[in-house]
């Protein structure tokens, strides 16, 4: 139990199960033919899961216009898409970083945001998303059977 308890807390199976995620979309990426895509995992043949797989993300720069990375590129329709992964435990609201990074990159180049997550509230729209950026009053959110703001204070 012990050698058990210590590989989960190491910290290489967080980044292995953040990886899983990652690789699902690479693989549904690879299967389609209707879009170009940039990023890949480069030795995912080459061995098995006890190791960490090495990941290629794309280019910092399109079309003159620097960005931060993104997990992966899509091109299709001559629009192009840029693609954030997150696998993580807590929800993804409107208001959090991860979007508001993601949106930053995706306005950097012209791309449409496309954000994939494990676990997205429910109120993730776009007008809620709109009013969110916009506002500087903190946003109230779901959790469990209570409404909390993003401060931590509870309020209905």
């Amino acid at each position: 139990m012990e050698r058990t308890h210590d590989a989960t807390v190491d910290g290489n199976l967080a980044l292995r199960i953040g990886q899983a995620l990652e690789i699902a979309v690479y693989k549904a990426l690879r299967t389609q033919a209707a879009m170009f895509f940039f990023g890949a995992f480069k030795d995912l043949d080459a061995h098995d899961d006890a190791s960490l797989y090495k990941k290629e993300k794309p280019s910092k720069i399109v079309s003159g216009h620097q960005m931060n990375k993104l997990d992966f590129t899509v091109v299709g329709g001559g629009t192009l898409g840029g693609i954030e992964v997150k696998n993580t435990r807590p929800w993804v609201y409107p208001d959090s970083d991860a979007v508001i990074d993601l949106l930053k990159r995706c306005c950097a180049v012209d791309a449409v945001p496309i954000l994939i997550a494990r676990r997205i509230d429910i109120t993730f729209e776009a007008d809620a998303l709109a009013s969110s950026l916009l506002s500087d009053k903190p946003r109230k959110r779901r959790t469990g059977r209570k409404w909390t703001q993003r401060n931590g204070d509870t309020g209905r």
